[in-house]
């Protein structure tokens, strides 16, 4: 406001100049009127123009008072005249300006309203923050780590997004920012660039580094308690690039864009934290050009499909195959799936990248199944990010209708976490993919991340047990004990209990007792191409052999 009050004051006086110059104007001519009228009333009274005829003129000549008088009436016509046009020029510009100011908040709201991005109003914007933090530098004392700035968004943000519908955005921001504001001390700055993106200043942070991350830790702590937004409970993980002034740069600028740069980096390595340091920059880079050599391998079909057998407890057969995706990097070696999941949403490539896997694999499928081996049923883990964004029973019913395949010999593997980030639509996709025919499996059975609770919730056809819960229990008794438990309850409520990276005989038999269906890891086989998979599933006998070299 203060900017529209001096923009206002400086065109007044630009107006109220142009009448002072005519009012100036008005009473040099009127003084002049003044002295030649005495010139010539001296002249034609006296027959001379003399001092003493001019003022014997003056004395005695009522029309030359008259005269006299004009040089004040200009003066002071022009003091009042400029004094009123500055006043309906101020009053000009300040409609003017409320003018504009509520059609850009109209704008805005209007852009708000049809889903554009919304941002918090009382908190400062990028510009804000660096100008916050160019003035906390200029007077922040000159020791090392006296200042911290912190660059932090949202994984998964456009699916939580989706969830919550745009209506109920506003709603989610500022719940997020009361949660940002409550790990913060009251002398720490809080930005809000645009919907999951914030930044944040702190002030006198000591030696840096150690407060920085504690400060993270807050702000992680804070941000993972549920919370309820349009009847949908949410959990956040932020990704949070950190740098230290004046180690990390000594400039507003500089140590911005190197928080962004670290905030990046979080997602190399799959941290939540990041403090800058030297060659992060070259890693981003790196990073960009690997999200461009994913798409053309995906073009190319350059990924590599390999499978997991799964064996039965029963007589050794096996007739599932659990699907893995990787690809041989000439770079970077092999890239694991994980990764590429990861590589496939930050890129905008999830919907081709599923297409490819689903098509492959049924592809490997329908060849296995023709070739004696009619049994045979495919294990397909679906990224998490494809829950809400891939329409998934359109796609499969599309992709099998052209295979020679039932539905029920794909699985479909989700995580209980995927599902709950995006229940609402979650619930919409696993019920048309199960009225479809298709089958569905629960990983990761047994962790943190999953209850038991999932299993009534989601009405799998089977789950598969986390991995390290059953590498834990080769070694610890106790923890053997719980898994048995867990197996025995889940086999009363689904058709399957799935148990991953099984490394020997005795803790096969253990989980065959407690339940467990299947099996796969050491005791069975590693991962193969399709063509090793037809030898493999023969028969039974013939499994063990193969399994066994």
């Amino acid at each position: 406001m203060s900017g529209t009050n001096s923009e206002a004051t400086i065109t007044a006086r630009i107006f109220r100049s142009k009448v002072n110059s005519y009012a100036i104007w008005g009473t040099g001519i009127a003084l002049m009127a003044v002295v030649v009228g005495t010139l010539l009333v001296a002249r034609f009274q006296f027959g001379a123009i003399t001092i003493d005829g001019m003022i014997q003129a003056q004395g005695s000549n009522p029309a030359l008072w008259l005269l006299n008088i004009m040089p004040f009436v200009f003066g002071i016509w022009g003091q009042y005249t400029g004094a009123m046009m500055m006043w309906n020029a101020s009053e000009l510009v300040m409609d003017q300006t409320r003018e504009l100011r509520d059609r850009a908040s109209a704008l805005e709201q209007e852009l708000q309203a049809s889903g554009g991005a919304y941002r918090v109003n009382d908190l400062p914007d990028r510009a804000g923050m660096r100008d916050d933090l160019a003035q906390a530098i200029g007077v922040a004392d000159e020791k090392v780590g006296s200042l911290g700035v912190l660059m932090l968004d949202f994984d998964d943000f456009h699916d939580v997004r989706e969830v919550v519908g745009d209506e109920s955005l506003p709603e989610l921001i500022e719940n997020i920012t009361a949660r940002l504001r409550s790990a913060l001390r009251s002398s720490d700055v809080l930005a809000h660039f645009s919907n999951d993106e914030f930044g944040m200043v702190l002030h006198d942070v000591g030696g840096g580094g150690y407060f920085v991350k504690e400060v993270c830790q807050r702000l992680q702590k804070a941000l993972r308690a549920p919370m309820e937004i349009n009847d949908h409970k949410l959990s956040l993980q932020a990704r949070v690039g950190a740098t230290v002034f004046p180690r990390d740069g000594d400039n507003a600028d500089e140590l911005m864009r190197r928080s962004e740069i670290s905030k990046q980096s979080t997602r190399i390595g799959e941290h939540e934290f990041v403090r800058y340091s030297k060659g992060m920059e070259k890693a981003v880079a790196g990073r960009m050009q690997l999200v461009a050599d994913f798409a053309r391998a995906l073009e190319q079909s350059a990924l590599e499909m390999r499978y997991m057998p799964q064996q039965r407890v029963g007589d050794g057969g096996c007739d599932h195959l659990r699907a893995d995706v990787s690809w041989p990097h000439e770079s970077h070696g092999r890239i694991p799936e994980q990764t590429l999941n990861e590589i496939a949403e930050r890129g905008g490539y999830v919907y081709d990248y599923v297409l490819w896997r689903i098509n492959q694999g049924l592809q490997d499928l329908e060849r296995w199944r023709k070739n004696d081996l009619a049994g045979a049923s495919l294990v397909m883990r679906i990224p998490g990010c494809a829950v809400v964004q891939v329409p998934l029973a359109e796609m499969l019913d599309g992709i099998v209708s052209s295979f020679d395949l039932p539905p029920d010999a794909l699985v479909l593997e989700f995580s209980e976490q995927s599902l709950i980030v995006g229940e609402q639509k979650a619930r919409v996709q696993i019920e048309a993919l199960r009225k479809s025919g298709y089958r569905i499996s629960l990983h990761g059975f047994g962790t943190d991340q999953s209850s038991p609770m999932g299993l009534l919730r989601w009405r799998p056809n089977e789950v598969r047990l986390s991995r390290q819960l059953v590498d834990k229990a080769a070694s610890d008794r106790d923890t053997l004990l719980v898994t048995g438990h867990l197996v025995k309850m889940a086999a009363r409520v689904v058709d399957a209990v799935v148990a991953p990276g099984v490394s020997n005989s005795n803790l096969n038999q253990q989980l065959a007792r407690a339940g467990c269906k299947r099996v796969e890891g050491d005791v069975v086989g590693k991962l193969m191409t399709a063509e090793r998979v037809g030898h493999l599933l023969r028969t039974p006998n013939e499994s063990k052999q193969e399994a066994a070299g």
